[in-house]
């Protein structure tokens, strides 16, 4: 299940797994695997994107129960895979997210793993087999396009997100950085970057002890839960920023 909570902005939903209480953000997520510095890393989320207000229930599971399409078998699969889309470019991290709604859409789920997901599937045929789709921007537009075809044939309310965007990687070469904080020159862009995270994790220390004061001092249980629902969005829009910040750093490394 996914959903969001009221006043996020976030692109990608709320994953929802045992309960509203172990939830994760996806942005949470997505932001560990980069501080992996992969070489591509595909993020591919199957869920609703909607505001859930009720907490006392899990969020919907909506479903389709039209016929799915056969492309699949309808064409022969080729024997040399298309290989530039994943090659590694050292210093590099290609990502790539493939969210199956938009903000405030719902995911319509089906016994073949819904529209979307099965338009994922023929993407990557067209890539391997018939090597059509040339470049991730082309693949995530033919994913969305063929999406809200089918959907809209269905007279379902489902609309993709997909996007590609290439980070700035931490590397143990040397290499030249420009801002105010560090002079022009050669610099290993790695002990730039630790002064920036040191930083980054005093200050969620720092949020996280303000927010057991706070925690604390509050009389009643209901207060306590509305307060520490609201402590973990600040947490989690700190993380966010901290991100943000992170990559604009790397991403000055020339």
């Amino acid at each position: 299940h996914g959903y969001r909570d009221a006043g996020s902005n976030k692109p990608l939903p709320k994953l929802y797994f045992q309960g509203y209480d172990t939830a994760q953000e996806g942005d949470d997520i997505r932001m560990r695997l980069l501080e992996k510095n992969p070489s591509v890393l595909i993020n591919m989320i199957v869920a609703c994107n909607t505001i859930q207000r009720d907490h006392r229930v899990a969020p919907v599971q909506p479903e389709d129960h039209g016929q799915g399409g056969q492309r699949l078998n309808q064409r022969e699969r080729a024997t040399r895979p298309y290989h530039v889309l994943f090659s590694d470019q050292p210093g590099f991290t290609k990502v790539i997210d493939l969210v199956s709604s938009e903000r405030e859409y719902e995911t319509f789920m089906s016994r073949d793993g819904g529209i979307f997901f099965s338009e994922v599937l023929y993407a990557l045929e067209e890539v391997f087999g018939g090597e059509v789709l040339t470049s991730w921007p082309t693949i995530c537009e033919y994913i969305e396009h063929q999406t809200m075809l089918r959907t809209q044939e269905r007279g379902l309310r489902q609309k993709p997100y997909c996007a590609y965007n290439v980070f700035r990687s931490l590397d143990d070469g040397t290499v030249t950085i420009t801002t105010t904080d560090y002079p022009a020159g050669p610099v290993n862009c790695r002990l730039a970057t630790r002064k920036l995270r040191k930083q980054q994790k005093a200050e969620l220390r720092q949020l996280r002890r303000r927010h057991r004061r706070e925690t604390t001092s509050l009389p009643s249980r209901e207060q306590r839960r509305l307060t520490i629902a609201r402590q973990r969005q600040e947490v989690s829009t700190m993380k966010y920023v901290h991100l943000q910040d992170y990559q604009r750093q790397a991403g000055s490394c020339k």
